[in-house]
């Protein structure tokens, strides 16, 4: 994973909501969109691909695993930070 990937990564998982798993519905991180593309491919995707009714990406949503990331990067911050 690339710097700017993980960056990616990284922001989506601070606008993801910790109790619901899911960003807000105005999240639309349009600099990160090939990032996360990316992201949502693979053996183990971080990332999933939301698609509206007509058939165009309109969001990401991270997976389990991407859950379980964010989730690790939480708990790594609030241990680090006084």
């Amino acid at each position: 994973m690339t710097v700017t990937k993980l960056r990616a990564l990284l922001r989506l998982c601070v606008a993801t909501n910790g109790e619901t798993g899911q960003p807000p519905a105005d999240y639309r991180p349009i600099q990160d969109a090939g990032r996360l593309l990316a992201l949502s491919r693979g053996r183990e995707p971080l990332v999933r691909n939301v698609v509206g009714e007509d058939g165009q990406l309109v969001g990401f949503r991270l997976t389990d695993d991407g859950q379980a990331f964010a989730g690790a990067v939480r708990d790594f911050f609030k241990a680090a930070l006084p």
